[in-house]
């Protein structure tokens, strides 16, 4: 469901109104409002877009002098949602408004997929989790700070967006907004710290993580689905559900032909557990729908080079008759368990002198070791990569080296971003040990802006609730609680949740080498229809994105992509998809602007 609110004069509410009529009628959704008096001559309303079945059960509640107002609909049924619970322990974003006061606070958890942005005028606010309802308001002014942050960390830090009028409110923080002697006061501050959860005397690690898991798997509303891919993470959480007793739960697996060798293994793990499960089959013709309707999907723009696959699964799952209350991913896990194994080598890497690195950086460039695949073109752009950033902005943010070679970022958009790195996104894990600092910020930019954000837009278009347990408070408190010497003992990623998962599946089910979610790119960068998007759209001077790159080596990687060249893997996942999926999502924006 997409939301909306406005506090202002109320003489000023008609173009928020109209906005909202507008967008609703877009995207094919129905809308309620709520509006409530603010002295002296101000509102604050609400909207709710949403499919017609839950745009009746908005999240607004009285408490004395506080109306307090959530962002999602109810699930019929569902437990998700809990009235009057600590909000500190749920992922939905939560506003309230004093009565008599007047002063709207808005709070977003460090790790919640969930992204809200507000643009201000003199007099007034206005609010929403869709990034394309302000920007119907106020139009696309494209900001250079955002482009070049997608470019380079694959998201955009905020505070900014992609457009100049609009600020995002960054996760972990609060944004409190009152009118005072006729103007609006805006503070956003720090105000949601990541916390640990004290394991129980005589609790071991895994005993703790199964319980806890238990408990957000078994707050799912009945008949819903989980993303299966039969890895360690959808595999515990299958594995759990159905030691709950939960086969009301439907598996949903993707497969890329009869020779995918983990579908089929994931065939094998659900009928162990008892499970159903439907197989998703990929559709080569189909990655080019993907692109023309990502503006209408996604409320806002990143890069995550398996949104093909998964938004396929989802259009080819999910037909105007299906029911499903709720779907369940397992973002976050291989982060908040796994990726603090890399921190070390980044730290050793950081011992070797700058002028050394530079001089690394420099032949990686000169050498043009983008265009290859080679074990020393991937050692070359980390180093890269190191010498042009501070280590978490290097290790867990940015996904490419090309600074420089296919764009430049002017030092001034520079300067901004990492000074809202600074302000913004690392006060989030400043109180925590530099390992678990690192896989916080990459759990935060990789699983909450990126990965979860591939479907969570879909979905709640269709009115299905996106659902992470491992995004979950109760379950990064636990995390940050468990030593990396128990969560990947002995060096191996994941371990304490693999020790789980082959306490109730066959072993070889788990420790076995597994690939990731990703498509045939080489194929799909080399049809013809790609080429072509890409030489006539991406490639064209009048593209909003041509001044931020530089076309003759996107040209030049084009053209290695046709010829099906190995290129260097950040070419074809992080850059060149990036550009592709940016242009897409903008270009019906920028010819309405």
């Amino acid at each position: 469901m997409f939301f909306g609110a406005y506090l202002g004069p109320e003489a000023q509410i008609d173009p928020w109104r109209k906005a909202v009529e507008q967008h609703a009628t877009w995207l094919g959704l129905r809308f309620t409002t709520s509006i409530a008096s603010q002295p002296p001559g101000n509102v604050f309303a609400c909207a709710w877009l949403a499919v017609p079945d839950l745009v009746s059960h908005p999240h607004v509640q009285a408490f004395d002098d506080v109306i307090e107002v959530g962002t999602r609909c109810d699930i019929p049924g569902g437990a998700l949602w809990q009235p009057r619970s600590n909000p500190y322990d749920t992922n939905e974003a939560r506003l309230r408004m004093g009565v008599s006061s007047g002063e709207l606070t808005v709070m977003l958890q460090p790790l919640s997929p969930e992204h809200l942005f507000y643009s201000t005028t003199t007099h007034g606010i206005a609010l929403s989790n869709d990034l394309r309802l302000l920007i119907r308001m106020t139009g696309l002014d494209l900001d250079e700070r955002a482009v070049f942050s997608l470019l380079q960390y694959g998201t955009v830090l905020p505070p900014f967006s992609i457009s100049r009028q609009i600020q995002r409110i960054p996760n972990g923080h609060t944004l409190r907004a009152k009118m005072q002697s006729d103007a609006l006061n805006i503070d956003v501050s720090l105000d949601v710290p990541l916390q640990r959860e004290p394991i129980s005397q005589g609790i071991n690690a895994a005993t703790a993580v199964r319980g806890t898991m238990d408990g957000l798997l078994e707050r799912v509303p009945r008949g819903s689905g989980l993303f299966f891919s039969g890895g360690v993470d959808s595999g515990l959480m299958a594995a759990r559900l159905a030691a709950l007793g939960r086969n009301d739960v439907q598996l949903i697996n993707f497969s890329f032909g009869p020779d995918d060798r983990e579908s089929n293994l994931a065939r094998d793990m659900a009928a162990h557990l008892g499970l159903r499960c439907a197989h998703i089959p990929y559709d080569d013709t189909g990655f080019m729908d993907v692109l023309w309707r990502a503006t209408e999907d996604y409320s806002f723009p990143f890069s995550d080079y398996s949104v093909l696959p998964m938004n396929m699964m989802i259009h080819a799952a999910l037909g105007p008759n299906v029911q499903v209350p709720c779907l369940i991913d397992g973002s976050g896990a291989d982060d908040m368990f796994g990726i603090g194994l890399k921190y070390p080598g980044w730290r050793r890497l950081y011992k070797l002198s700058h002028a050394t690195r530079s001089a690394v950086a420099g032949m990686y460039q000169s050498g043009g070791m983008w265009q290859r695949n080679s074990r020393v073109a991937r050692v070359g752009r980390v180093v890269r990569r190191s010498a042009q950033m501070p280590l978490l902005q290097a290790g867990a943010m940015a996904q490419n080296s090309l600074d420089g070679i296919a764009y430049l970022t002017p030092q001034t958009a520079r300067d901004q971003l990492d000074d809202a790195f600074v302000s913004y996104r690392y006060p989030v894990v400043r109180q925590l040990p530099p390992a678990d600092q690192f896989a916080t910020l990459m759990t935060i930019n990789e699983s909450t802006e990126r990965v979860a954000a591939k479907s969570y837009d879909p979905l709640r278009r269709r009115g299905i609730r996106s659902y992470s347990p491992f995004l979950e408070p109760a379950m990064v408190r636990l995390a940050l609680s468990v030593p990396w010497n128990v969560k990947s003992a002995r060096g191996k990623p994941k371990s304490i949740l693999k020790g789980l998962l082959a306490d109730q599946v066959p072993s070889e089910m788990v420790y076995r080498r597994k690939s990731g979610f990703i498509p045939p790119y080489e194929s799909i960068l080399a049809s013809q229809p790609m080429q072509s998007y890409l030489r006539e759209i991406v490639l064209s001077p009048s593209s909003p994105l041509a001044p931020y790159f530089d076309r003759a080596v996107v040209e030049r990687m084009v053209d290695h992509a046709q010829e099906w060249k190995r290129l260097n893997l950040e070419v074809y996942y992080f850059f060149l998809w990036t550009l592709i999926f940016l242009t897409a999502w903008l270009y019906p924006l920028h010819h309405r602007a």
